[in-house]
């Protein structure tokens, strides 16, 4: 075993619980990318979300995340702790011109993914939280 695997599986054991599999992930992935939804990734080791971004090419492996899909590389689903996404997209008015919001793309996520399952959805007024650990 490597010694960054040695660290996520270390980082891993602290949790009680393990909310999510790579199954699980994998479907995440697909309606983030069907949904066109920006998210950033907390990794276990660190906690802290990186920065928003959008996948360009869904390229989605077993067990990880594969090379070109996120920002940083190919991830294992494992050493995600968390995905934080945005519930509204930012658009301007044609006719008026006025800044508006939309969560139209992220009511249609929710409703996606609670048709295929149950998923640790966290929801606050401006993101959708899906914790992979506790």
């Amino acid at each position: 075993m490597s010694l960054i695997h040695g660290r996520i599986d270390k980082a891993i054991s602290q949790y009680a619980v393990a909310f999510m599999n790579n199954t699980k992930w994998k479907v995440v992935f697909e309606q983030i990318c069907a949904e066109d939804l920006s998210f950033a990734i907390a990794y276990v080791r660190e906690h802290n979300y990186g920065i928003m971004q959008k996948i360009i090419t869904l390229r989605l492996e077993d067990r990880y995340i594969a090379d070109g899909c996120l920002i940083g590389g190919p991830v294992s689903y494992k050493e995600i702790y968390s995905l934080k996404i945005e519930r509204f997209k930012a658009y301007r008015d044609s006719v008026t011109g006025a800044e508006c919001q939309d969560n139209k793309q992220s009511t249609a996520f929710i409703n996606s993914l609670n048709k295929l399952g149950k998923y640790p959805l966290e929801l606050t007024k401006n993101h959708i939280y899906i914790n992979g650990y506790k």
